[in-house]
């Protein structure tokens, strides 16, 4: 198993950055069942966990905690907005 970042959405494809190299990547079915309610669980930036096929080509098995919320407003003490929507400022967890 493959530890990388999510850097492209599209559709049920992932472009995957693990170390210097780039991989198309998929949704293992299993990820879909679990309590999610959106339909696409996964966002740019995530860090997923995944496993190469023989095709060259990856299936994301898990979806790694979230650090930062893309939004101006937290949930969470412990959470920090990594963009703010009305500002310049950046903002990232301790």
């Amino acid at each position: 198993m493959t530890q990388g970042t999510v850097y492209k959405s599209t559709g049920s494809w992932y472009l995957v950055k693990a170390g210097d190299k780039f991989l198309e990547c998929r949704i293992k079915g299993k990820i879909r069942l679990k309590n999610i309610s959106t339909t696409n669980p996964i966002a740019v930036g995530d860090h997923v966990i995944f496993e190469l096929e023989n095709d060259g080509n990856g299936i994301i098995s898990d979806i790694l905690p979230r650090t930062t919320l893309p939004s101006s407003f937290s949930s969470s003490p412990n959470l920090k907005p990594l963009f703010g929507q009305l500002s310049n400022s950046c903002y990232t967890s301790n």
